[in-house]
């Protein structure tokens, strides 16, 4: 419900300069393709996307695709174990 809201904030015709997305993927490896898929539906795409919870680190290194086209990718390491 949250994330059909905000989509449709981004679709609507107003006095809004800039459009900012924000979602919690839960693994941007396992889900960067429906994020792709999300955004090239919109009819107005977000001018910026930012995703918590990528859960990738330094460890792991970039060993999948994360371009969007449209976006550049900018990250910070996630922690481990944050909690202990």
């Amino acid at each position: 419900m949250i994330l059909t809201l905000l989509i449709q904030l981004c679709q609507i015709e107003s006095q809004i300069d800039i459009c900012i997305f924000h979602i919690n993927i839960r693994s941007l490896r396992k889900n960067i393709d429906k994020l792709a898929n999300m955004l090239s539906t919109m009819q107005k795409p977000p001018h910026i996307v930012a995703v918590s919870e990528t859960k990738i680190n330094k460890n792991d290194g970039l060993s999948f695709p994360t371009t969007i086209t449209g976006y550049n990718f900018l990250h910070s390491d996630s922690e481990k174990n944050p909690v202990e």
